[in-house]
Parts: structure tokens; C-alpha cells; sequence
């Protein structure tokens, strides 16, 4: 048998038990009440706005009319329905079927194929377009980047100068025949030889190369020589006269150092080794009074006949004047004081 306490142990627990089921099911009861009343409030308001909305849009009568709503009511539209029967639009009479076909013409438009003018545009600007906005196809900066184009896109028009690459020599040539002179430009020396300029005395090679002739060179103009003291007019030279070490200096205004004055080389049997091998022209004053050429026009031929080219020797080809023979030609060396007529023109004595 229970003691007295374990009894009263035993209905306290049930106690507990029993408070603990009365919370649930109160807590069970207001939860039902509260959704009870939730839904009878979402009923109200759909039962609200049902009754708003059929006083709003009433449903159209069934009758076969057409109607439309006018004033929060649905009236007959007038007119409706199709009935009648058309006799004419805009002058046009129904064919037998009852439709009327119009074209342009009939209401004042213009046809589909046709295309206007610019004269035929009423109102237009001045100038067109008048804005950047209007303008199509425009680039999406401006100004547009700069771009090239091939040679080859380039069919007509001439070509600046300045456009023109440099040009090796071997290029400058026509393997259907000669090109005709009139189609050949002005083309500056920069352009023939890779943009390197010539000196005053070089010349243009086969090779498109700017050369010195053989021998050539110096500032005073053609090839340099070993003889010194020899000067021009007063001004001392070390090189030929001409740029062309073939072209003849004029002889008369040559002078020298030690005493010889202008065009007195052939005075004396020393004077000749002084000058320099090469062509001299041979002018009225060119040769001294005495001298047996005096007074002829023509080329002086001067040549070195040693190694050491002192023992020279000089030919005189004349040009004839008055009684003179052009055949004969003159002979006169360092042993000699007057000009020697040896023989025809056109044969050089060793």
C-alpha cells in the first residue's frame, strides 16, 4: 500500500497534467475563434466587392442589339449592327456583290510606284540636312580615323612627288621599248638612288649608284695631279679645272709659282713638264709671239713620256684658219723651243 505521501505526490503530477491539457485546449480554442473571424472577414469582402463590381459592369442585355457603355449604363449604338445598304463612296458605285473598290486617285493620294522629286517637296530646308542628327551613315566620331589604301586602289589622278618612293636605277627600264619622253616626269635625284644625294663631281652608274670618276676627286674639281705651284688667274689649284677630267681647260689664264705667267708654258724648253697631263684649249693668246702656232685655235695635248712623267711632251691639233692645213698637227717636248708640224691630224705620235 501507497504511503500517504506518495499519494499526495501522485495527484499533484496529475494536476499538472490535467492544468497543462486546459492551456491546449484554450490556446486551441482562440486560434480557432481568431480563424473563424478571419474568414468571415475575407467572406465580407469578396461578398463587397462582388457587389461593387456587378454595380459596376452589369452584364449587356442578350437581344441581338449592339451595345455600348454610356454613363455607367449599356445603350443601343446607333447605327449598328451592319444593316443599311451602301450606294456610293466618295462617287464609287458597288459592284454586284455589293463592295466598293477605290484607288489612289479616288481620294487624292498619290500612287504606290510613285517617287518624288526633290523639286516636287513642299516646305524643305535651304540646305540639307540641316542637323548632325539627320545625317545617315555618319561615323560615330569625327573626325573619322585616318586610314590608307593599297597602290592598287588608286585608278586614276597623279601621284605628288612627294608620294613617290625611292626608285633603284635597275627599275628605270622599259622592257616593251623606250619610253616616250614626254611621259617621263621631272624626278629629283633623291628619288632615283635610295635618298642619297650626289657631290658636284659624281656621277650617276649603271649600278643606280652615285660614283667619282677614276682618278677624280678634290675640292677645286676634277682629279687631283703632282704638279704644284700651278695656278689660276692668281688662285692656286691642285686638281683639274673640270668637274669632266675629259672636258679641255682653257689655257690662257693658267699660270705658275716660279715665274711663268698666264699661257707662257710652251716659252721654253723647261715650262711644259710643269703642267699637268690633260687636254688644254688652245686659244688666240694661249701661245707666246714667236712660237710657230701663234694666232691657231684648236686642242693642246699634254702627256708624261717617262715614269716619272717630267719628260713631257705636247700635240697640238689645230683648228685651220685661213691658209692653215686642219691636217697638220704640231709636236713640242722639253727639248724644244718652237712647235714642230709632224704629220696628219688623226694619227698620235708615241
Amino acid at each position: 500500500m501507497a504511503t500517504f505521501d506518495e499519494l499526495v505526490l501522485r495527484i499533484d503530477v496529475a494536476t499538472q497534467k490535467l492544468e497543462g491539457d486546459v492551456n491546449d485546449i484554450t490556446g486551441f480554442a482562440t486560434n480557432l475563434e481568431t480563424a473563424v473571424t478571419d474568414a468571415q472577414t475575407s467572406a465580407d469582402a469578396a461578398a463587397a466587392s462582388a457587389a461593387e463590381a456587378a454595380n459596376k459592369v452589369p452584364e449587356a442585355p442578350v437581344d441581338g442589339t449592339t451595345y455600348a457603355r454610356k454613363d455607367a449604363a449599356w445603350v443601343p449604338v446607333e447605327g449598328g449592327g451592319g444593316e443599311g445598304t451602301v450606294t456610293s463612296v466618295n462617287g464609287k458605285l458597288p459592284d454586284g456583290s455589293g463592295a466598293v473598290t477605290l484607288v489612289a486617285a479616288d481620294v487624292g493620294a498619290l500612287p504606290t510606284t510613285y517617287t518624288p522629286t526633290w523639286a516636287s517637296i513642299t516646305g524643305r530646308p535651304s540646305q540639307f540636312p540641316t542637323s548632325w542628327a539627320l545625317v545617315a551613315d555618319k561615323p560615330t566620331t569625327f573626325a573619322p580615323a585616318a586610314h590608307t589604301h593599297d597602290a592598287g586602289d588608286v585608278v586614276s589622278g597623279t601621284f605628288s612627288v612627294l608620294r613617290i618612293p625611292n626608285i633603284p636605277a635597275t627599275k628605270l627600264t622599259n622592257a616593251g621599248g623606250p619610253i616616250a619622253l614626254d611621259l617621263v616626269p621631272v624626278i629629283p635625284h633623291t628619288k632615283i638612288t635610295g635618298g642619297v644625294a650626289a657631290t658636284a663631281d659624281q656621277y650617276l652608274a649603271g649600278d643606280g649608284t652615285w660614283k667619282t670618276p677614276e682618278g677624280g676627286g678634290g675640292s677645286a674639281g676634277g682629279f687631283a695631279f703632282t704638279e704644284t705651284g700651278l695656278n689660276i688667274s692668281g688662285t692656286p689649284i691642285t686638281n683639274w679645272p673640270n668637274v669632266n677630267p675629259n672636258k679641255p681647260a682653257d689655257l690662257t689664264n693658267w699660270g705658275h709659282t716660279s715665274g711663268i705667267t698666264q699661257g707662257q708654258f710652251f716659252s721654253s724648253s723647261a715650262t711644259i713638264a710643269m703642267l699637268p697631263d690633260g687636254d688644254y684649249i688652245a686659244g688666240k693668246n694661249s701661245i707666246l709671239t714667236g712660237q710657230a702656232i701663234k694666232g691657231m685655235l684648236g686642242i693642246i695635248r699634254v702627256r708624261g713620256i717617262n715614269a716619272d712623267g717630267t719628260n713631257k711632251r705636247a700635240w697640238f691639233y689645230p683648228q685651220p684658219l685661213g691658209s692653215d692645213n686642219k691636217a697638220v698637227f704640231y709636236v713640242y717636248s722639253n727639248g724644244k723651243t718652237n712647235w714642230i708640224a709632224s704629220g696628219l691630224a688623226n694619227t698620235v705620235p708615241a
